[in-house]
């Protein structure tokens, strides 16, 4: 967060009635805090809000200064309590969870797959291509609009009203070309926020029956990425049986494929490993 602030160029905000309102929707959320900035953006408008580090001693509350000149005090409370939800639910947290757990499953998905195949560079590059994209674009952007839906109608519950957060976002889409009906895959359409935000932002039940869903989401998160992990712990253990049954696939292997150069340099690097030099000068 130091370091985002010197990059980002950000200040501090001036002392007065909006400042202050911020700080006390703060102090009434729980959320600590070490400063709220401005980021100045020049030419650049960029409209954009966002809380830095789980740390509340580095933790920074950042507004773009296109934002804080196209809100009024109340629609910049509204996108500051969307921030604070983000904080408050974990949801960082729960994104480096899964981001770790991508490392778990494509150790699996290797690990599983037929030696010879593993050993091919042009299999297992086109494999691991699709993880990345299955992973992170379809099952990353489900989380991702779970939980910015899950910020919308925290922001409406925290107010006590969807209107402020409603107001922001038509002004968010308007001034940033009419790009009200556009989808992100990390994002719904500010259309589709809008409409579900009135229709469930005053009724407390829906709002905690979002939560309840939010937090089954963030469990299955944490128990599937725990799940790939020990997965990929028995398999680890699985592969270091001893080094006789790595020989035995290699060279079964190569023997199969003589032209796997990959093959090849995996059985000469485990027949050195062994102690058989002359082996393993043989295999390169």
């Amino acid at each position: 967060p130091l370091f985002l602030k010197r990059l980002f160029r950000a200040t501090s905000m001036p002392d007065g009635t909006l400042r202050r309102r911020l700080e006390a929707l703060l102090r009434r959320s729980g959320l600590r805090f070490r400063d709220i900035l401005v980021w100045r953006m020049q030419r650049a408008r960029i409209l954009n809000a966002g809380v830095m580090s789980v740390v509340p001693r580095f933790r920074y509350v950042m507004f773009s200064d296109s934002l804080l000149e196209t809100l009024s005090p109340a629609e910049c409370e509204a996108v500051l309590a969307h921030e604070i939800a983000h904080t408050k639910h974990r949801h960082a947290l729960v994104y480096l969870v899964f981001a770790l757990g991508f490392v778990a499953l494509a150790y699996d998905v290797m690990a599983l797959m037929p030696s010879g195949l593993r050993s091919d560079f042009m299999v297992g590059m086109p494999v691991l291509a699709l993880l990345v994209v299955g992973y992170f674009r379809f099952v990353f952007g489900y989380l991702s609009r779970a939980f910015e839906r899950q910020a919308d109608v925290s922001s409406a519950e925290l107010l006590g009203s969807p209107v402020p957060l409603v107001l922001a976002f038509e002004k968010i889409a308007l001034m940033s070309g009419d790009v009200r009906e556009l989808r992100s895959w990390r994002h719904h359409s500010v259309a589709e926020r809008v409409r579900y935000l009135t229709a469930v932002g005053y009724e407390p039940a829906a709002i905690a029956r979002y939560h309840a869903r939010s937090a089954r989401i963030a469990r299955a998160v944490v128990a599937g990425v725990a799940l790939m992990a020990a997965l990929a712990g028995w398999l680890s253990l699985r592969e270091g049986e001893g080094p006789s049954a790595q020989l035995a696939v290699l060279e079964e292997v190569v023997s199969q494929q003589p032209g796997n150069h990959h093959a090849w340099t995996r059985l000469a690097e485990c027949r050195a490993r062994s102690g058989d030099r002359l082996g393993a000068l043989e295999a390169f």
